[in-house]
């Protein structure tokens, strides 16, 4: 008894294991849980009644100790299921504000920049694509 409840306590304790074998060994446990009350059963059978009512209630002892332990499990999963879910939120938000205020502050920018860029270059604001490129490949020596 006292091997299987620090083996409970070991395995469900444990932060380090990724949350898929922390199920798996809830499962173990509800599936020993389940041998257990089965193996109460039929030695339930076999013993004398006064045997039986004492092993009984030592099993059911037995079986709510474990029942609680994964009931601690289930709950610490669930909370780290809903951080989880709030870190996955966060990392999105993290990712999704920088590209919407580019998109709102990048294109006037850009646009001072090329307006910049123009003027250096000598060309004005109304001047057609055909004769910028005219202007550039007239400056280019031969």
């Amino acid at each position: 008894m006292e091997e299987n409840e620090s083996k409970i306590d070991q395995n469900s304790s444990d932060q380090s294991k990724p949350f898929q074998e922390r199920i798996d060994d809830i499962r173990t446990l509800a599936e020993e849980n389940l041998r257990y009350t089965k193996n109460l059963y039929q030695s339930e059978q076999a013993d004398v009644q006064t045997n039986k009512q004492e092993m009984l209630y030592e099993m059911l002892k037995q079986n709510l100790a474990l029942t609680q332990e994964i009931y601690n499990s289930t709950q610490k999963i669930k909370r780290w299921i809903a951080w989880q879910k709030v870190w996955s939120i966060l990392k999105l938000v993290m990712i999704a504000i920088p590209i919407v205020l580019a998109l709102i502050y990048l294109p006037p920018l850009v646009q001072d920049l090329m307006d910049a860029y123009a003027q250096v270059l000598g060309f004005g604001k109304s001047a057609d694509p055909g004769s910028l490129i005219k202007q550039i490949t007239n400056q280019i020596p031969r």
